[in-house]
């Protein structure tokens, strides 16, 4: 994925009031206290996205490579992947404003596509996706196709890590195993 190359959005993709209110409340949810984020999430050591992203990928050892974020926003995990130690960072969101602000926060560092992460073609070597929750089934069930696919052309060693999950059976029926699941968060490895 190239920054600066968008690819048209088809299918469900929410209206642009929908878009600005969902945007509006996450950035509000970044400026909570961290007591209200985690009695909102029900979750532990919880302050944003790329904190869980940071301690699931330590955990698992497979740190560096390429990382996809689908439903990248504003860029955050992406940056803290950078600092992970990943080399190739990509991202892809629906929202022309926040890929605009992804692509302000990581510069030349990430390529930042607009587009539906649905019908997008996962890079050969992406060895990390990240979900935080962007899609409804069927959206997750595109995206396992499109990374069962990438991973048919090149096998290698793969990382879902997937925050707020709602439908794991996608993932799993692309040929994916779980590794580790709570009611927050699942990593799923091939």
């Amino acid at each position: 994925m190239r920054s600066g190359e968008d690819e048209g959005t088809s299918g469900s993709a929410p209206a642009p009031d929908e878009v600005a209110h969902r945007r509006a409340l996450q950035e509000e949810e970044y400026r909570l206290p961290h007591h209200w984020i985690l009695r909102k999430h029900g979750l532990h050591n919880y302050l944003h996205k790329s904190d869980v992203m940071a301690d699931l990928v330590r955990a698992s050892g497979l740190t560096g490579g390429a990382a996809l974020d689908v439903g990248c926003g504003d860029g955050r995990v992406l940056a803290a992947a950078g600092r992970l130690g990943f080399t190739r960072l990509a991202g892809i969101d629906h929202d022309p404003g926040l890929v605009e602000a992804a692509r302000a926060r990581l510069g030349s560092s990430a390529s930042i596509r607009l587009g539906d992460a649905r019908t997008t073609p996962i890079d050969d070597e992406v060895g990390t996706v990240y979900l935080f929750n962007p899609l409804d089934e069927e959206g997750v069930a595109d995206v396992a196709a499109e990374l069962a696919a990438s991973l048919s052309r090149r096998p290698r060693p793969a990382l879902v890590v997937y925050v707020n999950p709602r439908a794991v059976a996608p993932l799993l029926d692309a040929g994916l195993s779980m590794v580790h699941l709570e009611p927050q968060f699942c990593v799923l490895a091939t």
